[in-house]
């Protein structure tokens, strides 16, 4: 039978509560009454004085324990309720804070290069301090330094301080590589070596059936600090080839000069720098002297989503121009061979038909 929509809420709220338990105690509890008043009226036994008084107390003590359990569930529900509520709540929270944060997503400091004179911190300083921050990957564009019959007429005297970020990051393989620690995660390192494009197609053309090309300091006239690096970081991968130890992985490639590019810092997750040359134009016989500008530095706060995201599909794309480095010759340290680790082939090589994962 349909419930009438006219029924006040208290009349629904008692018709639903009120069950056959409530029915039988009121039963009971009438012909106690009418016990009772027979007690009060005449001779009753003791027996049957004591009997009713268990009665009743038994029917009070039925009826303060249904209460308390009804109670509870009661509080339950209401706890359970306002519990779904809150987390509800929260949620909404989060995701409208989350929202928020994307709208700055990013930081943007410039790192001014100052005078050498000046005893403040240089450009690479900034740099040296993001690398030695690295967790698990450290990649780099090169800056793009040309012999000087390519080019304009500059004195390429390294900048200041990039000795020093360059050694923090074989510092850095170095470490991982002797790291006791099994927790810690591999650490990626590659490089791409920018060269002019007649340099590059001169030493692509001596790569053989063997993947990979011997790089010569005659090839990297222009930029013979980064070319000594190189051969360092390479001597550092056949320490751990020899080991046979996966605890880092080194990648050195040469690629056509990019028109317009900055040299590109991408570390972890986490940050992007860009170093930004100028020319100090002096009187006399040089034209001009290179010098740097500062350092351009973002740092993601979207877990790598909004800044460094793009920047690791442009390295991985940089991969089908670039020339494996397994070799250098005339450097600084003795020449070793290097062939691509585990990691490194799952990079496409020249001539593949794989595609470019990230690193």
């Amino acid at each position: 039978m349909a419930e009438d929509p006219h029924q006040g809420k208290w009349l629904k709220d008692f018709r639903r509560r009120f069950t056959s338990f409530d029915s039988l105690m009121l039963i009971i509890g009438g012909a106690l009454g009418f016990a009772g008043n027979a007690l009060f009226s005449g001779n009753v036994p003791a027996t049957v004085v004591m009997t009713v008084v268990a009665v009743l107390t038994i029917m009070a003590a039925l009826s303060i324990d249904r209460f308390r359990h009804g109670a509870q569930v009661t509080l339950q529900r209401s706890h359970d309720h306002f519990t779904t509520q809150l987390d509800q709540h929260h949620l909404q929270l989060q995701g409208r804070l989350s929202k928020h944060l994307t709208y700055v997503h990013a930081s943007v400091d410039f790192v001014n290069d100052p005078e050498s004179n000046s005893g403040k911190d240089a450009g690479y300083d900034a740099a040296k301090a993001a690398v030695e921050r690295a967790k698990h990957r450290i990649l780099v564009i090169g800056d793009y330094s040309p012999p000087p019959t390519v080019g304009a007429d500059l004195d390429r005297v390294p900048p200041r301080n990039r000795a020093a970020y360059l050694g923090a990051i074989e510092r850095m393989l170095e470490e991982r590589l002797k790291a006791d620690d099994p927790a810690l995660p591999i650490l990626h390192y590659r490089r791409y070596i920018q060269r002019p494009l007649g340099i590059y197609e001169e030493v692509r053309g001596r790569e053989t059936a063997r993947p990979g090309i011997v790089l010569t300091d005659k090839d990297m006239v222009g930029d013979l600090q980064a070319f000594d690096h190189c051969a360092r970081v390479l001597q550092i991968k056949a320490s751990a080839d020899r080991a046979q130890s996966n605890r880092i992985s080194v990648d050195v490639r040469l690629i056509p000069f990019l028109p317009n590019c900055p040299s590109v810092l991408l570390v972890d997750d986490r940050e992007v720098q860009f170093t930004i040359p100028t020319r100090h134009d002096e009187p006399g016989d040089k034209y001009a002297e290179l010098g740097l500008l500062g350092v351009l530095v973002m740092e993601d706060h979207a877990n790598g989503e909004q800044i460094c995201a793009p920047f690791v599909r442009l390295f991985d794309r940089l991969v089908k121009f670039s020339v494996f480095v397994r070799k250098i010759e005339g450097a600084e340290v003795p020449s070793v061979e290097v062939e691509p680790s585990d990691v490194d082939r799952a990079i496409r090589l020249p001539g593949t038909a794989e595609t470019p994962s990230a690193s």
